[in-house]
C-alpha cells in the first residue's frame, strides 16, 4: 500500500502499489481513505495490544531488566573502585620508600613497579 492524493493532495488514501505503478488491470483492488484506515488500525492497537495487563506485564519485564543493570554496573563499580584502592596504595608504599630513603626516586625498579 502507498500514499495516494486527490484533488490536489486535500485527500489522501492507501492504494495498491502495483497498480499505482503499473495500471488499472494490475489490481482490482480500490484506495481507502487513510484517516479512516488510520483510526480503525490505531484503535485496535490501543484495544488489543494497549491493554491494561499487558502494559503493566511491559513495566514488570523493564523494571526486571533495569534491576539486573543496576546490579550488573553495582558490581562493577565495585571491581573499579577495589582497584583504585589497591593502586592508591601501591602508590603511597611506593612514596614511603623514597620518603624513608630505602628507594632513590630515579631508581629503575620504581619505574617497573607501575607495569606489574
Amino acid at each position: 500500500m502507498l500514499l495516494s492524493t486527490g484533488k490536489s493532495g486535500k485527500y489522501r488514501y492507501y492504494a495498491c502499489g502495483g497498480r499505482m505503478r503499473q495500471g488499472k488491470g494490475t489490481c482490482g483492488g480500490r484506495r481507502v481513505r487513510m484517516a479512516e484506515t488510520d483510526d480503525l488500525v490505531l484503535t485496535a492497537i490501543m484495544d488489543d495490544l494497549l491493554t491494561h495487563d499487558r502494559m503493566t506485564e511491559f513495566r514488570q519485564e523493564l523494571q526486571a531488566r533495569q534491576t539486573a543493570r543496576a546490579a550488573a554496573a553495582s558490581k562493577n563499580l565495585g571491581k573499579h573502585e577495589a582497584r583504585l584502592s589497591d593502586t592508591r596504595e601501591r602508590l603511597n608504599n611506593l612514596l614511603q620508600l623514597v620518603e624513608t630513603g630505602l628507594m632513590e626516586s630515579s631508581d629503575p625498579n620504581l619505574a617497573n613497579a607501575w607495569t606489574t
